[in-house]
């Protein structure tokens, strides 16, 4: 399977979460969006672990400059079969939050070889995307917006 199919199947899991949860939802904690996304993305990716939080890599926590969690993994646990994270905020691409979370998704690409890296800043009605994807020792990045359908 492709980059770009692993990428559509993320946005049906986006556009399934904007169409059953968005407004039942309202201004929720990141956490809890990024448990409902999650919970769309399992049957996407029949064979992989969806994990909110996943800090291990096999028996070892994983460390950039301190240990990190991404808020949710697409792996197989305990293999060398890492295929994307994700950080979630509610602010804005802007956002100083919202850079440093790309920063460390590129860190993280590069450590523990993600194919994908994603990062989705979840504001009223849109969801700004950004794809990060790791091919050999190069990193693309490419952004889009979602917008919700009323």
């Amino acid at each position: 399977m492709s980059v770009e199919d692993y990428k559509e199947k993320i946005r049906e899991a986006l556009r399934e979460y904007m169409e059953k949860d968005w407004d039942k939802l309202g201004n929720v904690h990141e956490v809890t969006s990024a448990h409902r996304i999650a919970v769309y993305l399992e049957s996407r990716f029949e064979g992989y672990n969806i994990d909110l939080e996943y800090n291990r890599d096999k028996e070892n926590i994983k460390k950039l400059e301190k240990p990190i969690r991404p808020d949710i993994t697409i792996h197989r646990r305990n293999l060398d079969d890492n295929l994307c994270i994700f950080e979630i905020k509610k602010s804005p691409k802007e956002a100083n939050e919202s850079k440093k979370d790309i920063i460390k998704i590129k860190m993280e690409l590069e450590k523990y070889k993600y194919k994908l890296g994603v990062f989705l800043g979840i504001l009223r009605d849109k969801i700004d995307i950004c794809w990060i994807v790791r091919e050999d020792d190069t990193q693309t990045e490419v952004w889009e917006v979602m917008r919700r359908e009323i």
